[in-house]
């Protein structure tokens, strides 16, 4: 089964209406809750696909936002793997 990273920011932001539809496709779903573990270091190894919710932060706060460096190291991962990206 293919499997989706999601890097979720908010609790109860999620995909939405994505969800059955990613699903839909045979695809398994993995939240990374940043905003509930800041620290967490997640792997692409496996995935199929890469997505960033949104959140109250933007890319230029690292310094309040620390995971926000750890998403860019995953961008920039799933490019180098030529894994898709969709940001939110």
């Amino acid at each position: 089964m293919r499997k989706l990273l999601v890097c979720q920011h908010v609790a109860h932001e999620l995909l939405g209406t994505l969800d059955p539809l990613v699903r839909g496709q045979g695809f398994r779903v993995r939240y990374v809750n940043f905003g509930r573990n800041p620290d967490e270091q997640p792997r692409l190894d496996g995935y199929a696909g890469l997505i960033l919710l949104g959140g109250p932060m933007n890319v230029g706060q690292a310094s309040t936002y620390p995971h926000i460096l750890t998403e860019k190291a995953l961008v920039r991962r799933a490019l180098e793997l030529e894994i898709p990206v969709l940001g939110i």
